[in-house]
């Protein structure tokens, strides 16, 4: 049904693996999955196809098509896209010290918890 129809279905994995050369300007292409990999290939699909992004008079972003894009459809087992990750306060120079959760830890935090009163 897919070949007959000429969609393209990608499954999630590295978009950097994909052949995109082949797509061709309104072709429809099914994306499965919604996590990082995703927004890299939407990207590689649009702004790396020449569409730009200009500010709007509200302020907000409008995206400018170059024509070369294809049809995107986007899904998921959830339907939704990942959740937000937390937020990153270090600095680009700055390297975080990895932490182990161990018994000694656990004894440690047990002990400030019973002495807080």
């Amino acid at each position: 049904m897919l070949e007959k129809n000429k969609i393209n279905y990608i499954y999630p994995t590295q978009p950097q693996e994909y052949d995109f050369k082949n797509l061709t300007a309104g072709q429809t292409l099914i994306v499965r999955g919604l996590g990082l990999s995703f927004f890299d290939a939407v990207a590689m699909l649009t702004t790396g196809r020449g569409g730009q992004f200009e500010p709007g008079a509200d302020g907000y972003l409008i995206y400018r098509p170059s024509g070369k894009e294809p049809k995107i459809v986007a899904g998921s087992r959830l339907g939704v896209p990942l959740k937000a990750k937390g937020r990153n306060e270090k600095r680009n120079d700055e390297r975080a010290q990895a932490h182990f959760y161990c018994e000694m830890v656990s004894r440690n935090a047990a002990k400030r918890q019973c002495c807080r009163g």
